[in-house]
């Protein structure tokens, strides 16, 4: 894409006296006309390509399929067979000839045409014998017109397609050219106009959509631009001739505004001086300097204020001499207060030492009334784990004994059945014993068994009957041992019992004992806070019998620095507190100092 636009570029720098439009027309016909002759030119060739290749490949098939038959004919003399072989050529397109020379003799030959074509191709072969010997020269003969004509006819055909292309296009281009050169030539008018100061004209190219649109838009936004300059400037002009109106106003004003500030600054003079007279009397002590002479509108709520100020001045004075006054008063009578406080702490503390003593006492007391209750404690509890101790003992025994029992019942039944079971034997014998009699001499070693078989039952039944007696007499020993025993754990389950209520008892003494001694010790640490609280109130009150010492010395500097105004009724504030201390009865005489 460069490189075309380099060319065209190229091409327009050949017409710098045309118009834009004539100039890319004659750049793009000459363009069009070089591209008409390059198609025209490659198609001409890539066609003669074509058909010379044809023509090569149909006398190459030639060769082939004609030069193995005519050099057979050759070789055996046979001029028909040779002219058989070469009819088979006349099939092909091009062909027009074809002649076999033997020894610079025409051997046989074929003729397509009469007469030799002008533009004849020629190709020569030669023919071989079996022992590839030469012994001849085929000569094939086609005829190129055709393909000369058919390719005339073709560049022909392609150079009027380009023509006609190429005026089709030069319509195209030149109505293209027309396109876009007349609405730049209407934008050059717009601008012209523009350029004359032809504001109020409207730009019709802006109406547009392409580029000449935008170009008629910016030009439009220039037009406006334009306008509003023009507003300006009359505005402008406008502004000066407002601002030379107020100029000359305004200097009217400031000459009467300076006359104003002169006359103010006159009132504001005699105002300063007035307030400066007034304040130094003020500093010199005296509050009752109002000023009664009115000032200017403008300056009279400062009067106002003054006269005010002082007044609450005055009235502050007064309030603060009577305070004062009352302050001292106080001061003595909080001083007298604390030495009589200082003492009564004194004599607290004295006898709550007494108290502590006795407390102290108490709580010994009951300490090793406690320790002794605990002690009784863990005896109590001591005895209370060995009787259940004993008691899982006991109760181990009873289930022993138990399981004697039972045992001994379970041997009861085994030696009745052993004595069921000898019953049966001995009865067994007895048979055994009848059936051997009857059996005669043959039963007799039967017999013998059977004799053997009854004694062993009678003992068998005998030791079951003494095992019997003597399981019944463990089992009454074993009852009674387990009436005992069960006896022996009643007894015990009440001693438990009994020394779980006395261990009960004890603990709630110890308890109720060893809270009595907490309220003693509870009571004598209150003590000892409470003598410690009235040392520091004894202190405290010290502190306060100072504090009202300071305090009224200091209320004695206020009156004296308050009787240095002079306040509204003519006396000084001196005079108004030595008044008030006569009538509360006070003295100048300073307090006593509290005993420690």
């Amino acid at each position: 894409m460069e490189a075309v636009r380099s060319r065209l570029s190229g091409l327009l720098a050949l017409f710098p006296r045309h118009g834009i439009g004539r100039r890319l027309l004659l750049t793009l016909l000459a363009g069009l006309a070089v591209l008409n002759v390059v198609m025209t030119a490659v198609s001409t060739a890539q066609l003669s390509g074509a058909l010379e290749e044809a023509i090569r490949t149909e006398i190459a098939l030639a060769e082939t399929l004609v030069a193995q038959p005519v050099s057979a004919a050759l070789w055996q003399l046979d001029p028909g067979g040779a002219e058989n072989g070469l009819r088979g050529l006349s099939a092909m397109t091009h062909f027009a000839a074809a002649k076999v020379i033997a020894e610079d003799e025409v051997f046989a030959s074929l003729a397509a045409t009469a007469a030799v074509p002008e533009e004849a191709v020629v190709s020569r072969v030669p023919l071989l014998s079996p022992d590839e010997a030469v012994i001849g020269m085929l000569e094939l003969t086609f005829d190129a017109g055709p393909i000369q004509d058919r390719v005339a006819f073709v560049r022909i055909r392609t150079i009027l397609f380009g023509v006609t292309v190429f005026l089709l296009a030069g319509l195209i281009v030149a109505a293209l050219s027309i396109s876009i050169v007349q609405p730049i030539r209407a934008a050059v008018v717009e601008i012209e106009g523009l350029r004359d100061g032809r504001t109020e004209d409207r730009i019709e190219s802006a109406a547009r959509r392409d580029e000449v649109g935008q170009v008629g838009r910016a030009l439009d936004v220039l037009r406006r631009a334009l306008l509003e300059k023009q507003e300006l400037e009359r505005e402008k002009q406008h502004r000066d001739a407002e601002e030379a109106r107020l100029a000359i106003k305004r200097n009217e004003e400031n000459a009467r505004a300076e006359a104003e500030r002169t006359a103010r600054m006159q009132e504001q003079e005699r105002v300063v001086t007035t307030l400066a007279a007034a304040l130094q009397r003020v500093a010199a002590g005296d509050l009752r300097c109002t000023l009664t002479e009115p000032f200017d509108s403008i300056y009279e709520p400062l009067r106002h204020d003054y006269n005010a100020a002082i007044h609450r001045l005055s009235d502050v004075v007064a309030k603060i001499t009577e305070s004062a006054g009352t302050l001292s008063a106080q001061a003595k009578t909080m001083s007298s207060f604390a030495h009589d406080l200082s003492q009564r702490s004194e004599t607290a503390a004295a006898a709550l030492r007494q108290t502590r003593s006795a407390t102290t006492s108490l709580a010994k007391t009951a300490s090793d009334a406690a320790r002794d209750t605990e002690s009784f404690a863990k005896v109590s509890e001591q005895v209370r784990q060995i009787t259940a101790e004993k008691r899982d003992v006991v109760r181990n025994a009873v289930g022993a004994m138990d399981d004697v029992e039972m045992s001994s019942t379970e041997i009861g039944k085994i030696t009745l059945i052993i004595s069921k079971i000898a019953s049966q034997i001995s009865i067994l014998s007895i048979n055994a014993s009848i059936e051997a009699a009857r059996a005669g001499p043959s039963g007799a070693g039967f017999a013998v068994v059977a004799e053997s078989v009854r004694d062993l039952a009678s003992q068998t039944a005998r030791a079951a009957e003494e095992i019997e007696g003597s399981v019944e007499r463990r089992s009454t020993i074993v009852t009674d041992g387990l009436t005992y025993i069960r006896e022996a754990d009643t007894a015990l389950e009440r001693i438990g019992n009994d020394v779980v209520s006395l261990s009960e008892g004890t603990q709630s003494l110890s308890t109720t004992v060893s809270a009595q001694s907490e309220d003693v010790a509870s009571i004598d640490s209150a003590m000892v806070e409470i003598e410690g609280t009235i040392r520091e109130g004894a202190i405290i009150s010290n502190d306060a019998a100072r504090a009202s010492a300071t305090l009224s010395q200091e209320a004695s500097r206020l009156d004296q620095l308050v009787s240095q105004f002079q306040i509204e009724n003519g006396s000084s504030a001196l005079t108004s507190i030595s008044q008030r201390n006569a009538d509360l009865g006070l003295n100048s005489s300073e307090p006593k100092a509290a005993r420690h």
